[in-house]
């Protein structure tokens, strides 16, 4: 993709409360995790899908958004809907990993489609914020950009949050094994137009900040006034200004979250240099 646009900064809010595909249950929370997004982001230029939005829609928004965005710009990425472990099977049709899936009004978007779309603008900077049971790494560019054996890009791990290097072949699986049969059942009738996590590109991406509101194997709570996760992270917001950094937002985020809700938010940082953590949050 050809940078075309003048803005430094471009953000999407995605929001799918009730998708039609599989028996997900209504999340009100989400719609209201998008307006209080809209509030945050104030008169920043501002992308979103249409509500419960296809595969294909979410993805028109995003190269709209990253075609608006000047080399060196940044993109805000925030989803808020259902999130789930997708099984990935071997050529025998053995269960061998999960990968983890937002889930469009059509089916889930696997990260292919993705870390594809962080490699059309390798010159941009991506702050992807999920709040969606198993979210850890699903929208997380794929891995690895450079030959397996040069060893993991750097990360940074002074977070405060959990931080990791994203790998294919370490999986989390859902904690039960009739959540297995469950997650295979529902999965068996998806019609998947992206690329597995498991596909490599040797094409350089995006520097991408991927903070998740809970772990692959973990559900994310919800609350009358939206999801648990949103609320602090935004609240959190409130106490800084545009100036603060990307670290300490998340940082005191990660010690607002109540440990007893068994939801533990997660933050992975993929990129050559860390100073994208220490670089101002650039809105609120």
């Amino acid at each position: 993709m050809t940078p075309t646009g003048d803005a430094d900064f471009v953000a999407v809010v995605i929001a799918i409360p009730r998708p039609a595909w599989g028996l997900l249950r209504h999340l009100p929370g989400a719609v209201r995790d998008a307006e209080r997004w809209r509030m945050a982001l104030g008169t920043h230029r501002r992308y979103d899908p249409v509500p419960n939005a296809d595969a294909a829609g979410i993805e028109q928004v995003l190269v709209s958004a990253m075609s608006d965005l000047c080399s060196g710009g940044r993109l805000l990425v925030t989803f808020s809907g259902h999130g789930v472990a997708f099984p990935v099977t071997d050529a025998h049709g053995e269960l061998v990993s999960f990968d983890q899936a937002v889930v469009a009004n059509d089916g889930p978007i696997l990260n292919g489609m993705f870390g594809r779309l962080w490699r059309t603008r390798p010159d941009l900077e991506v702050l992807a914020i999920v709040d969606a049971c198993h979210s850890q790494g699903a929208l997380e560019r794929l891995w690895p950009d450079r030959n397996e054996h040069e060893g993991p890009t750097p990360v940074e791990s002074g977070l405060g949050v959990p931080t990791r290097a994203p790998a294919a072949h370490l999986p989390a699986q859902p904690p039960d094994a009739d959540q297995i049969r469950a997650a295979l059942r529902t999965i068996a009738t998806a019609d998947l137009a992206f690329p597995l996590s498991t596909e490599r590109w040797d094409v350089a991406a995006a520097r991408l900040v991927h903070v998740a509101s809970c772990a692959a194997d973990e559900r994310s709570r919800e609350t009358p006034e939206g999801g648990y996760f949103t609320q602090a992270l935004l609240s959190e917001l409130q106490y800084a200004d545009s100036r603060a950094s990307i670290r300490a937002w998340l940082s005191a985020t990660a010690r607002r979250i109540d440990p007893m809700l068994d939801q533990h938010m997660n933050a992975t940082y993929v990129g050559e240099r860390p100073d994208f953590l220490d670089s101002p949050v650039g809105f609120g």
